[in-house]
Protein backbone atom coordinates (compact mmCIF):
# COMPACT_ATOMS: atom_id res chain seq x y z
CA UNK A 1 0.00 0.00 0.00
CA UNK A 2 2.74 2.49 0.80
CA UNK A 3 4.17 2.00 -2.69
CA UNK A 4 0.86 3.07 -4.25
CA UNK A 5 0.55 6.17 -2.06
CA UNK A 6 4.14 7.17 -2.74
CA UNK A 7 3.40 7.37 -6.45
CA UNK A 8 0.48 9.73 -5.81
CA UNK A 9 2.55 12.21 -3.80
CA UNK A 10 4.23 13.68 -6.89
CA UNK A 11 0.83 14.67 -8.31
CA UNK A 12 -0.53 16.56 -5.27
CA UNK A 13 0.76 19.89 -6.59
CA UNK A 14 -1.15 19.48 -9.84
CA UNK A 15 -4.41 18.60 -8.09
CA UNK A 16 -4.10 21.27 -5.40
CA UNK A 17 -3.34 24.23 -7.70
CA UNK A 18 -6.50 26.13 -8.71
CA UNK A 19 -5.35 26.52 -12.34
CA UNK A 20 -2.55 23.98 -12.88
CA UNK A 21 -2.21 24.75 -16.59
CA UNK A 22 -1.41 28.39 -15.76
CA UNK A 23 0.65 27.98 -12.58
CA UNK A 24 1.55 25.35 -10.03
CA UNK A 25 1.79 25.73 -6.30
CA UNK A 26 4.19 28.26 -4.82
CA UNK A 27 6.41 27.19 -3.26
CA UNK A 28 6.48 23.96 -5.28
CA UNK A 29 6.12 20.66 -3.47
CA UNK A 30 9.14 18.45 -3.03
CA UNK A 31 9.13 15.07 -4.74
CA UNK A 32 12.15 13.78 -2.83
CA UNK A 33 10.07 11.84 -0.34
CA UNK A 34 10.11 14.33 2.51
CA UNK A 35 6.79 15.23 4.09
CA UNK A 36 8.02 18.50 5.54
CA UNK A 37 6.36 20.62 2.82
CA UNK A 38 2.96 18.91 2.83
CA UNK A 39 -0.20 19.65 4.81
CA UNK A 40 -0.07 22.58 7.21
CA UNK A 41 3.60 23.10 6.40
CA UNK A 42 2.70 24.51 2.97
CA UNK A 43 1.00 27.94 2.76
CA UNK A 44 -1.51 27.03 0.04
CA UNK A 45 -2.28 23.54 1.34
CA UNK A 46 -3.02 25.17 4.71
CA UNK A 47 -5.74 27.22 2.99
CA UNK A 48 -7.25 24.02 1.60
CA UNK A 49 -7.16 22.25 4.96
CA UNK A 50 -8.21 25.19 7.12
CA UNK A 51 -11.45 24.52 9.04
CA UNK A 52 -14.42 26.55 7.84
CA UNK A 53 -14.80 28.19 11.27
CA UNK A 54 -11.40 29.88 10.77
CA UNK A 55 -11.95 30.97 7.15
CA UNK A 56 -12.08 34.70 7.93
CA UNK A 57 -8.89 34.55 9.98
CA UNK A 58 -7.19 32.57 7.20
CA UNK A 59 -8.26 35.10 4.57
CA UNK A 60 -7.03 38.09 6.58
CA UNK A 61 -3.80 36.60 7.96
CA UNK A 62 -2.96 33.19 6.46
CA UNK A 63 0.48 32.87 8.06
CA UNK A 64 -0.79 33.53 11.59
CA UNK A 65 -3.66 31.11 11.00
CA UNK A 66 -1.18 28.47 9.79
CA UNK A 67 0.87 28.88 12.97
CA UNK A 68 -2.25 28.66 15.15
CA UNK A 69 -3.31 25.48 13.36
CA UNK A 70 0.14 23.95 13.78
CA UNK A 71 0.21 24.86 17.49
CA UNK A 72 -3.32 23.55 18.08
CA UNK A 73 -4.78 26.95 19.02
CA UNK A 74 -7.30 26.49 16.21
CA UNK A 75 -8.90 23.07 16.50
CA UNK A 76 -9.41 20.87 13.47
CA UNK A 77 -12.36 18.62 14.23
CA UNK A 78 -14.54 16.31 12.19
CA UNK A 79 -17.47 18.70 12.68
CA UNK A 80 -15.59 21.61 11.15
CA UNK A 81 -15.19 20.92 7.44
CA UNK A 82 -12.04 21.93 5.51
CA UNK A 83 -12.28 24.78 3.00
CA UNK A 84 -11.35 22.69 -0.05
CA UNK A 85 -14.89 21.33 -0.02
CA UNK A 86 -16.35 24.69 -1.13
CA UNK A 87 -16.23 26.24 -4.61
CA UNK A 88 -13.83 29.01 -5.57
CA UNK A 89 -10.21 29.31 -6.67
CA UNK A 90 -9.40 30.67 -3.23
CA UNK A 91 -10.57 28.02 -0.78
CA UNK A 92 -13.71 29.11 1.05
CA UNK A 93 -14.04 32.46 -0.74
CA UNK A 94 -17.59 31.67 -1.87
CA UNK A 95 -19.00 30.69 1.52
CA UNK A 96 -22.14 32.67 2.28
CA UNK A 97 -22.49 33.46 5.98
CA UNK A 98 -26.29 33.14 5.74
CA UNK A 99 -26.22 29.82 3.89
CA UNK A 100 -22.87 28.20 4.70
CA UNK A 101 -23.64 24.89 2.99
CA UNK A 102 -24.82 26.29 -0.35
CA UNK A 103 -21.61 25.59 -2.32
CA UNK A 104 -20.46 22.67 -0.21
CA UNK A 105 -18.89 19.74 -2.12
CA UNK A 106 -18.37 21.89 -5.23
CA UNK A 107 -14.69 22.65 -4.73
CA UNK A 108 -12.39 22.28 -7.73
CA UNK A 109 -10.24 19.84 -5.77
CA UNK A 110 -13.14 17.37 -5.53
CA UNK A 111 -13.91 17.61 -9.25
CA UNK A 112 -10.43 16.49 -10.20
Amino acid sequence: RSDDATRLKVHVGVYAAPNPLKAGLEPPLSTTGTRSVFGLNHPFLTKLLCPSSARKECASNPERTRQELLEGRIAMTANDLPLFLWSGDTPGCNIDDDNEYEDLFQGYYLER
